[in-house]
């Protein structure tokens, strides 16, 4: 099965799909009936991390294959399937802010990681994007597949480059 096979699967089964997509969505705003002062306890902010992890996670992947389908594939945004590429982005940005008004983000446990991949997996297609639009596989002489290991080798680099950037030392006086 190929992506593409999959992404067909996916159009020809859009209940479901937009079944697994929106239950978080629907589950924030359930929880916003809770008490105020009851959000940020264990059990409820467990619930709202569960929640942000299930929509972020196939936003961030709908967002990257929009990206490459519009700006490498050149494909029209008008034949693109809703369900497949944008209703996941959209079911995103809506449960964050549901979950911003709500409760601090800064509560949710495992945030802060989530941000750090969101921003590494954005700048690393970013990047990979402006190569793409620079038509540097000429010069470079390589396959798709080098391509796509160029992409991944980026994303280290930023990743290691973050954390050597982040990373506390202790230093003698």
């Amino acid at each position: 099965m190929t992506v593409r096979d999959f992404f067909d699967w996916l159009d020809h089964h859009p209940t479901v799909f937009m079944g697994l997509i929106l239950w978080p969505t629907l589950i924030a705003i359930v929880l916003l009936a809770t008490p105020r002062h009851r959000r940020i306890q264990a059990p409820i902010k467990y619930l709202y991390a569960v929640t942000i992890y299930a929509t972020t996670v196939p936003g961030m992947l709908a967002a990257v294959v929009t990206g490459y389908m519009l700006l490498i594939a050149r494909e029209n945004l008008m034949d693109v399937s809703f369900v497949s590429y944008i209703l996941p982005i959209i079911a995103m940005l809506v449960t964050l802010m549901v979950v911003k008004t709500s409760v601090s983000l800064d509560a949710i446990p495992g945030f802060d990681r989530l941000l750090g991949l969101m921003i590494l997996v954005g700048c690393s297609c970013l990047i990979v994007f402006m190569l793409a639009k620079t038509r540097i596989w000429i010069i470079f002489g390589g396959s798709l597949l080098w391509f796509v290991l160029l992409g991944a080798a980026i994303f280290g680099l930023l990743r290691w480059g973050s954390a050597q950037l982040t990373q506390r030392r202790n230093y003698p006086d």
